[in-house]
């Protein structure tokens, strides 16, 4: 089965789309572009979708953004043939670079530099972010919890 992992944000979603634990696809999409979304949701159903959950925000109104944002998102994945999503806290997934408390900057880094290693291809640090949400659910599919879809 295919897997869909995200780095939303209120722009634009960094998507990595992974089979048999290896990155076949890295794009960006805009947030509002729901035609796009169901294009390339529908092109690989079934999937599961590995997102990043959201952290607290110092500005309430970015929070809500965001929020409406991963949820437009999940609920387009919903209709096309998601049958299960992980919900990944960012401090989960960072594990996967370091056991340290790094600062964001320095956490950017490790990121990209981790996800580069694996696509061999020059990305940004939201793709990169988006590479190793895929490789933590991998890595930790047994311990995680999925929230399946019955439809």
């Amino acid at each position: 089965m295919w897997l869909i992992s995200v780095d939303p944000s209120t722009k634009e979603f960094a998507i990595s789309i992974f089979k048999n634990q290896k990155v076949k696809r890295c794009l960006k999409i805009p947030a509002d572009n729901i035609v796009e979304l169901q294009r390339l949701f529908n092109k690989y159903s079934p999937f599961l979708l590995a997102i990043e959950y959201q952290y607290f925000f110092r500005n309430p109104k970015t929070l809500i953004s965001l929020v409406e944002s991963r949820t437009r998102l999940e609920t387009i994945a919903f209709m096309c043939g998601c049958k299960g999503i992980y919900r990944i806290r960012p401090s989960n997934w960072q594990k996967l670079l370091t056991d340290k408390r790094l600062k964001r900057a320095v956490l950017k880094e490790l990121s990209l530099k981790y996800a580069k290693k694996k696509v061999k291809k020059k990305i940004d640090h939201d793709i990169a972010d988006s590479i190793c949400i895929g490789f933590f659910v991998y890595q930790n599919f047994q311990k995680l919890e999925c929230e399946v879809i019955n439809v």
